[in-house]
């Protein structure tokens, strides 16, 4: 699968995220090294906006940053094996104690 992401171009009515509005979706990247890749990115000028953390019940560390252009990117690395289906029922059931 093969994302695009362009810098703003007017002329070719390429627009990136309004920095100021609320973001509708996010890249997420499944990585060996999530604290590498935070720092790499922190260094390249990315924004943190979540420092990466452990959640053991999912079994993963992740941490979102923002790019220059807007985009936010979740930085994911695995700390144990978790099929998808009990993953999404665990995010399921957190969004109901919100509601």
């Amino acid at each position: 699968m093969q994302f695009h992401l362009f810098d703003a171009n007017p002329q070719m009515g390429w627009q990136v995220p309004d920095s100021n509005a609320a973001q509708s979706m996010w890249f997420n990247i499944v990585v060996n090294n999530a604290n590498e890749l935070l720092e790499r990115a922190i260094n390249a000028g990315f924004e943190m906006v979540v420092p990466l953390m452990k959640d053991e019940e999912l079994g993963i560390w992740n941490g979102v940053v923002k790019d220059p252009f807007s985009y936010s990117w979740v930085i994911e690395q695995n700390i144990r094996e978790a099929d998808f289906s009990k993953r999404r029922q665990i995010l399921n059931k957190r969004i109901q104690k919100l509601k």
